[in-house]
């Protein structure tokens, strides 16, 4: 019977029913009955593997009377990564009954801060502001351009438009962002101006840039502000509500009950918002990235290694001219609980930089919806896609309502997808786009426990990818 010796403390492992847990100390040797098919915590040295790699049984302490035994409960116990997926993520996932459970702690992730940092809207003042609690400065983007060495910034809650948010400015340190009191939102948007009414509803200003017009005011079913569609002239936009033009130096809205532009209308312009170009540790909680060029969130290859990496943990990336996370060369990028919707490109996106770094990305109980350019003749719009040889861990991914297929990679990428769910792919062409796990080139997906619905196809692959299935009513090129 096989036994295993751990060389440093596992602690905070699962709760099992009736307080069970597993717990390994520093040189203890642990009995493993031969009926365990795998146990994954995290660290390839604690891996057991038999043939068959189902779910299987773990050895598991009562807490209360020391007695050990084989966990019962059947298919609980720890995820073991599929044979043919080559990168060991940094976390551990198993099943505890019908909860799907990680061992990621925000506190763990965050970057090892020496100073602090504040920002209020409210009460900031960039010019004569230190950053202090008692002085905070107004803007976000100030607070990067003050760092000197690894910081947590506390953010007050608040909506900061073009002016006052990330503004794409260069983070250059180790940092942490954290919203305190209330919703934070960096926002690419129009901070407001003067609006006159021209005709039948319809309001303009001067105002450049403008690249999308959201009505929060006006929400689809899924709860999120429609998106008023573009057209070329003054006059189309006073003939028809819930419309939007410009000419390069105006910008005309037509809401859709004829009001004037409000909080609630989002212009939405053409400029940076979260940018990460360097080769830094960031973690963001609970901030809204709304709007900006090319991605809500945008990483750049300038001077970024494999060592780079950054974790949003609940936040948002909404509206944006792109991608919601456009994650980019970029060593690592983990999204918890995050929901990315809105936007006029893919929600989730990772590709492989001109530094040579294919990204790795987790997704821990994500959700994307209502993604994608409905003006545009392409059906190419993803809640969460890889490309080139990029590896993806998504958790409990729920993707919904994109034009295109739902969970789409492409290339070489690789992905084990845990309890994801694909529906309602609103691709306007019913071709194979119109799917909801899809598959091309030597890309690879893992599907366990994955659903899909409400589409044309619910799995989708060209002659030379694959979708391998189990646990799952999904048919796909075979199992594992």
């Amino acid at each position: 019977m096989p036994y295993i010796t751990c060389s440093k403390a596992i602690d905070d492992m699962p709760q099992y029913p009736g307080g069970a847990v597993v717990a390994f100390f520093p040189g203890q040797s642990v009995f493993v009955h031969e009926s365990v098919r795998h146990f994954y915590v995290g660290n390839p040295d604690f891996v057991i593997s038999e043939t068959n790699p189902d779910l299987g049984d773990v050895l598991v302490k009562d807490q209360t009377t020391g007695a050990v035994s084989l966990n019962p409960d059947v298919g609980d116990g720890f995820y073991q990564k599929p044979t043919g997926f080559a990168w060991n993520p940094p976390i551990s996932i198993w099943r505890s009954g019908l909860e799907l459970k990680t061992d990621f702690d925000p506190q763990t992730w965050m970057a090892p801060a020496v100073a602090t940092l504040w920002v209020s809207l409210a009460r900031g003042n960039d010019t004569t502001g230190t950053g202090s609690f008692a002085t905070p400065y107004k803007t976000i983007a100030r607070a990067i351009t003050a760092m000197t060495a690894a910081t947590t910034v506390y953010i007050e809650a608040g909506v900061y438009d073009r002016m006052n948010g990330f503004k794409g400015a260069v983070i250059q340190h180790p940092c942490n962002f954290i919203a305190v009191g209330g919703s934070v939102v960096s926002s690419a948007r129009w901070e407001g101006g003067t609006w006159t009414l021209t005709s039948n509803g319809t309001y303009s200003a001067a105002r450049s840039v403008v690249k999308n017009v959201v009505d929060d005011a006006d929400k689809s079913d899924h709860g999120v502000g429609k998106r008023l569609k573009q057209v070329a002239s003054q006059a189309l936009c006073e003939a028809e509500h819930s419309t939007w033009a410009t000419n390069g130096t105006t910008v005309w809205v037509h809401t859709f009950n004829g009001r004037a532009p409000d909080s609630s209308v989002l212009v939405m312009l053409d400029v940076a918002n979260f940018r990460l170009s360097t080769d830094a540790h960031v973690y963001c909680r609970g901030i809204e990235l709304q709007g900006g060029s090319e991605g809500a969130v945008r990483t750049d290859t300038t001077s970024m290694t494999a060592a780079s990496k950054v974790i949003f943990d609940k936040c948002k990336m909404t509206h944006s001219v792109g991608n919601g996370l456009s994650a980019t060369g970029i060593g690592l990028v983990v999204s918890n609980q995050c929901m990315a919707y809105g936007n006029l490109s893919d929600a989730f996106n990772y590709h492989q930089g001109s530094n040579g770094v294919h990204t790795k990305a987790i997704e821990i109980n994500c959700t994307a919806l209502a993604c994608g350019d409905f003006a545009s003749t392409q059906d190419s719009f993803n809640a969460s896609t890889a490309h080139e040889t990029c590896s993806v861990v998504r958790i409990g991914t729920v993707g919904i309502a994109t034009k295109g297929p739902i969970i789409a990679d492409v290339g070489g990428a690789k992905s084990w997808n845990i309890s994801c769910v694909a529906k309602n792919s609103t691709a306007v062409i019913n071709d194979n786009s119109k799917s909801g796990f899809y598959a091309t080139g030597t890309a690879v997906m893992f599907l366990d426990g994955c659903a899909a619905s409400g589409q044309l196809n619910d799995v989708y692959t060209d002659s030379t990818a694959q979708i391998l299935v189990r646990n799952s009513g999904l048919t796909g090129t075979g199992t594992y």
